[in-house]
């Protein structure tokens, strides 16, 4: 089992991209972590996929919303063994005005 993966939710007004990093995971061993981010859901009327996770396969990475609404991303963190998984939800309650 891995430590430090802990669920979290982000209420905020949007200015941009939204950043999430597993950086305090471990698995107490010497094995090499993979990471893959991916949307379990997104607001509703967004167009995002998972092609619009920057950067989805490494322990950081991000996402710019689409509208407001509901988004979770699943993190699955791999050792060569054995997965653990983790849900990350955002809820963005406003998308900042473009001009």
């Amino acid at each position: 089992m891995f430590e430090g993966i802990s669920s979290r939710t982000y209420t905020d007004l949007v200015t941009g991209e939204f950043i999430f990093s597993a950086s305090n995971d471990s698995d107490n061993g010497p094995d090499v972590l993979s990471y893959t981010w991916s949307f379990v859901s997104v607001g509703e009327g967004s167009s995002l996929t998972n092609a619009d996770i920057v950067a989805a396969d490494t322990v950081s990475s991000s996402f710019t919303p689409d509208v407001a609404g509901s988004y979770v991303l699943e993190l699955e963190v791999f050792d060569g063994e054995d997965s653990d998984f983790d849900n990350v939800a955002i809820t963005v309650i406003g998308l900042p005005r473009r001009t």
